[in-house]
């Protein structure tokens, strides 16, 4: 029964919980301006006269009391002892907030202060408007032509919303007393109320009276900027390859003779000689072998000597020798055997085998030195053949007269590209800045107008009257500039800080005509942020005017042409952030080539001919540069016929002088290195004889032993016949005596008396 008693209990209904009492804060967490003690009249002023709603009025006003703060008992003051919800603080601060937006009254002094600033500024402005926008101009042509700029006059009409410039002249830095342009008038039309906004907004802008070259009459020139020395990846690999191209020029043109001069054409042919090399060989090997060898003979012959001399003496031993005594002639030839020991080619101690060693390898060593010489011999024969041939051929024949004249081209098409490249290198970086301003704005307008959290609030104050501006117009804005001259007239739109706020690019367009030249320009930077255009794209096309081009400042002695003539080109190209192509076709007709040449004066006296040869000039050009691909250049068209004519007519026409010269002093060179190895060649063979000479020596000594032996042997053969028959003819008288009854002991005893010693 507990247990159930137990089980009811724990199903019966839980008691609810009393309710959570909500924290309290201290008053020190409340906002400053309600810990501040006020006299009732700044109370009033500060904190009352701020609150709009009736409510919040009378709870801020319950706050307050006289003597909350002994210490300032005559202020009103909250009890610091007072707790606060969390809630009730959070209504406290956002009160606080709305009384410190409530901006006071104006106030007099400062009011006078402000107005006084503003008219002095309205003065200044007023007074110095004129020169402050003179030299605004001044310095902003310098800045960018890099050459002194005067302007007669300005007048600026704030109220009127127009700038009048007159007599403008901008100096040519590249000529001190000419003008690079100068503008009679020049226009301003801009909008004063988008002034008054903080933009600048031209409408109109036109420039009249413009003229090109004009003559001045002080010097232009000013110090130029002090300028960073850090070459840009373009300019290094324009450098890099222009000196290719230069020291290409420099190679074609010694290889138009050969080489630099008649010394260097002879130098270059040694080169193909194959002489020198074999002569080379040949002395190496005889001086090698010279040095191994040449001691060798006197060595032998000094042993052969010696050995000689120890032969004659043994040989004058055996001349005292019995030749009827058997046992003698068999010592003679017993000691004539131990010295033919010394001839045995087996014995490696024996002279025989030393001298047969050293000829053996005397012969091995001089059979290499044989053919070592006899190659010397045929490159002597096939040098001769060489030289009255290949000199007489290659001598006035170009290898490449095509590539000549193109590498010269292509580096006076390197020059320009050098020279112009900084301009188009400026306008590209503008272009991306704008661009890149426009995408920032347009990213800073998105983050603007996404949803944000709006926070919950309580009572506020009404929201006042909210101004605003279209964005009709970006930060700055020339529409329309128009300038016109004598034969001369250029169109500029759309000049903006944030092309994407009109969403148009800008454009530009000119053309000049003067006296049957004529130039005709079109330029659009497209600057917005989303477009499928080219960041830059220009098309300019020109005819009839003078093309000018000095080759040696662009470098001396290096058979760069100088082009003088009249030229019809036309161009179109892109460029941006990736790099820049560009693309046309340039006519140069009637065309004069000259050229200060090369070192060589025979290959100068080829190269002008050839230039002048060429009378007119039709190429189509493609240049450019990428990151990936570097310098991209490259002509085409008729010229390289031409110059080939000339160049081999002119070549033609010289190549005998040089070829009898240079024949004779490379015969002259066969002849002298050819003639010194074979010398020194004659002079170490005769080693190989004189070790030759030793070994028929031995031979001959070997010979004289053997011939000694074989006579020995006679000797001893013929004393034998005659013993045998002595004993035969004794052994028969014992018989006899025998027979007769002789002793046979005097028999004997003759026979000893008789120091017979058969050798059987």
């Amino acid at each position: 029964m507990a247990d159930k008693k137990e089980t009811v209990e724990k199903k019966s209904p839980v008691a609810k919980k009393q309710k959570k009492e909500k924290k309290l804060y201290p008053a020190k967490k409340l906002p400053s301006i309600f810990k501040k003690a006020y006299t009732d009249k700044k109370f009033e002023k500060k904190i009352l006269s701020k609150l709009y709603v009736p409510k919040d009025k009378n709870d801020v006003k319950s706050m307050f009391a006289k003597g909350n703060n002994p210490e300032k008992k005559d202020f009103l003051c909250i009890d610091l002892n007072q707790k606060y919800t969390k809630v009730e603080l959070q209504r406290f601060k956002t009160l606080a907030r709305e009384i410190k937006a409530q901006k006071g009254r104006i106030k007099l002094l400062p009011l006078i202060a402000t107005a006084c600033a503003m008219a002095a500024i309205v003065l200044v402005v007023v007074t110095f408007k004129n020169v402050i926008v003179k030299n605004a101009i001044v310095s902003a042509c310098e800045g960018i032509f890099e050459a002194k700029t005067d302007v007669d006059s300005v007048k600026v009409e704030i109220l009127g919303a127009q700038i009048k410039v007159k007599g403008l002249a901008v100096g040519n830095k590249n000529s001190y007393y000419r003008n690079l342009f100068e503008i009679e008038t020049i226009d301003f039309d801009f909008n004063l109320t988008q002034i008054l906004r903080g933009k600048f907004v031209c409408e109109n802008l036109e420039c009249s009276g413009m003229q090109f070259n004009t003559k001045r009459s002080t010097s232009c020139y000013i110090k130029p900027k002090s300028k960073t020395n850090q070459e840009s990846a373009f300019t290094k690999a324009l450098k890099a390859r222009t000196n290719l191209a230069l020291e290409d020029l420099k190679m074609q043109a010694a290889q138009l003779v050969g080489g630099e001069d008649v010394d260097s054409i002879v130098e270059n042919f040694t080169a193909e000689l194959q002489t020198p090399q074999a002569a080379k060989t040949a002395e190496e090997k005889a001086v090698e072998l010279s040095d191994k060898w040449k001691a060798r003979p006197a060595e032998l012959k000094a042993e052969v000597d010696a050995k000689t001399v120890e032969i004659n003496e043994k040989l004058k031993s055996l001349n005292s020798v019995n030749k009827n005594d058997p046992a003698s002639v068999l010592k003679a030839i017993e000691t004539l055997d131990s010295l033919l020991k010394e001839f045995d080619e087996t014995n490696k101690n024996g002279i025989k085998y030393r001298m047969a060693s050293a000829q053996k390898e005397v012969a091995s060593d001089f059979d290499s030195l044989k053919k070592t010489s006899a190659s010397l011999t045929d490159a002597v024969a096939h040098d001769s053949v060489f030289v009255k041939n290949r000199v007489s051929s290659l001598i006035g024949t170009i290898a490449n007269p095509k590539g000549f004249l193109t590498q010269a081209l292509n580096t006076v098409g390197y020059d320009l590209m050098g020279k112009y490249y900084p301009y188009a290198q400026k306008l590209v970086d503008y272009a991306l800045e704008v661009r890149k301003n426009a995408v920032a704005e347009k990213q800073k307008k998105a983050a603007e107008g996404e949803v944000k959290r709006i926070e919950k609030k309580t009572h506020s104050r009404m929201e006042g009257t909210t101004f605003w501006y279209s964005d009709e117009y970006p930060a700055f804005l020339i529409e329309h500039v128009y300038v016109s001259g004598p034969s001369f007239s250029a169109e500029l739109t759309e000049v903006a800080s944030n092309p994407d706020v009109r969403n148009k690019p800008c454009e530009f367009k000119c053309s000049y005509s003067y006296y049957g030249v004529t130039h005709n320009a079109a330029l659009t930077v497209d600057a917005r942020s989303e477009t499928a255009a080219p960041l830059i794209a220009a098309d300019y096309s020109g005819n009839g005017f003078k093309a000018s081009v000095d080759g040696q400042k662009i470098a001396k002695g290096n058979g760069i042409p100088s082009i003088d003539g009249k030229m019809n080109l036309k161009f179109s190209g892109t460029a941006g952030e990736e790099g820049f192509t560009l693309g046309g076709k340039v006519d140069l007709k009637p065309v004069s080539l000259t050229s200060d040449g090369f070192s060589n004066e025979t290959a100068t006296k080829y190269y002008n001919q050839a230039l002048a040869a060429v009378t007119d000039l039709s190429m189509n050009c493609m240049m450019g540069y990428t990151d990936t691909e570097g310098v991209i250049f490259d002509l085409s068209g008729n010229f390289a016929s031409q110059f080939e004519k000339g160049l081999k007519a002119a070549a033609y026409g010289v190549a005998d002088d040089v070829t009898e010269e240079v024949i004779r002093r490379l015969n002259e060179k066969i002849n002298s290195s050819s003639g010194t190895a074979l010398l020194k060649v004659k002079e170490v063979m005769g080693i190989e004889g004189d070790v030759n000479v030793q070994s028929l020596r031995v031979n001959d000594l070997q010979n004289v032993l053997e011939q000694k032996k074989k006579e020995f042997s006679s000797f001893t053969e013929n004393a034998v016949n005659s013993a045998v028959e002595s004993a035969k003819k004794e052994a028969a008288d014992a018989l006899i005596k025998g027979l007769t009854g002789s002793s046979g002991s005097t028999s004997g005893t003759e026979n000893k008396k008789n120091n017979l010693k058969l050798p059987f």
